[in-house]
């Protein structure tokens, strides 16, 4: 599970990696440096040369600025991520500038101000062309709803002339979790600058059909003692929350997994229990189905992958679907998408399901745990990247 602070890290490290050679005044610079050595200091050695025609510079890149983000049910903690992912996200188009963070953190403190929704446009173009020199201006506000969960993502976004001020962009974004924002973050942008938006969404290959045979041991739960047979719970001090007994609604011998959440686990370790080993084949696309019943927790189902590292088998593969309860209450059965375990140079020879739920506290059951592989069209994007995780944004 990613956490707030874990997005604000993963973004503020693709920003470390955008931002060019800060110039004196904090900004990312127009032009390339001289280069030191290799020339010589004798005004005279060059005499008798034909003069070189001056070499125009690189016209300047707009400096954007992007304002503190307000959320207010946090004290400014998803905020703050969602402005390094607006400004990373930015900055990585090679179409804008900014100042260092060390030099606009100098300059708010100098010059505090925090605009929202609600500001004047002619108060914010203002305070960017006064204290930033800026071209674009960027701010907003990101709210927790109050039923269902998730966010309301309000961004606003205006073009700074050296006298006018134009609002480009005021858009709002529907977030049922976090993973959504770098998203919406490449809609507004795309829109603010006028430009095709880049493309973030995986393409996944179509799923003809599912093979046989099934490949997940005790998948239906129907063994068992206390715990079920064949799954593992991952840590010792959650046990007494796990269960193994008849499936609600079910007939009398019909069995399934539940997890009983308390507060104190659904606000820290949530609780996760990990089905057996399973080999694969290299290069073989698989598809993971299960049926789940939660009134409250929200779930991610975990496919992990296994390969040799030193002659040791260890994790080398994680795919993720992140579930939340449409029906709370009623069994739903829930499928991946097609997904082919890899490593860039590592060989995936086995996998293994974690089931895994989290807050808020309450119960929530498994059922039908299903690991199959899968044909896919052939003619089908390929995916590029080896980690993905369903439900959001990369």
């Amino acid at each position: 599970m990613l956490t707030r602070t874990q997005l604000a890290l993963c973004l503020a490290g693709l920003l470390a990696g955008a931002t060019a050679a800060a110039g004196e005044d904090g900004r990312s610079l127009p032009f390339d440096p001289p280069k030191r050595g290799g020339g010589t200091t004798d005004p005279g050695a060059d005499a008798g040369k034909p003069a070189e025609k001056p070499k125009a510079d690189k016209p300047e890149k707009p400096t954007v600025i992007v304002y503190p983000i307000i959320s207010a049910f946090d004290d400014g903690e998803l905020g703050a991520s969602v402005r390094t992912c607006l400004r990373g996200h930015a900055l990585r188009g090679d179409r804008l500038s900014a100042y260092d963070e060390l030099s606009e953190g100098g300059i708010f403190a100098r010059a505090p101000f925090k605009p929202d929704a609600k500001t004047p446009l002619a108060d914010v173009a203002r305070h960017a062309r006064e204290n930033f020199k800026a071209g674009y201006a960027v701010w907003g506000e990101v709210a927790k709803k109050e039923k269902g969960g998730g966010y309301t993502l309000h961004v606003l976004g205006a073009r700074l002339g050296e006298e006018d001020a134009e609002l480009t962009a005021d858009e709002t974004y529907d977030c049922p979790n976090v993973h959504f924002i770098p998203q919406h973050v490449e809609t507004f942008l795309a829109k603010l600058l006028g430009t095709a938006r880049r493309d973030l969404e995986r393409k996944w290959p179509k799923i003809v059909k599912e093979l046989d045979p099934e490949l997940c041991a005790n998948a239906d739960f129907s063994k068992g003692k206390e715990l079920p047979e064949d799954w593992t719970v991952v840590r010792d001090d959650v046990k007494s929350q796990v269960a193994w007994g008849r499936r609600p609604g079910g007939a009398e011998t019909d069995r399934c997994l539940a997890y009983h959440i308390n507060e104190a686990t659904a606000a820290t370790s949530g609780i996760a229990v990990l089905g057996a080993e399973i080999p694969i084949e290299e290069g073989a696309y698989y598809r993971v189905g299960v049926d789940i019943l939660s009134k409250k927790p929200k779930v991610i189902l975990f496919i992990k992958g296994y390969g040799k590292v030193g002659g040791e088998l260890r994790e080398i593969y994680n795919h993720q679907a992140r579930y939340y309860p449409e029906k709370p209450g009623e069994w739903e059965r829930r499928l991946t998408e097609a997904f082919r375990p890899r490593h860039p140079w590592l060989k995936v020879e086995r996998l293994r399901v974690m089931l895994y739920a989290y807050h808020p506290a309450g119960d929530v059951f498994f059922d039908n745990v299903s690991v199959r592989k899968v044909e896919v069209d052939s003619t089908a994007a390929e995916p590029k990247l080896p980690y993905k995780k369903e439900g959001g944004g990369e």
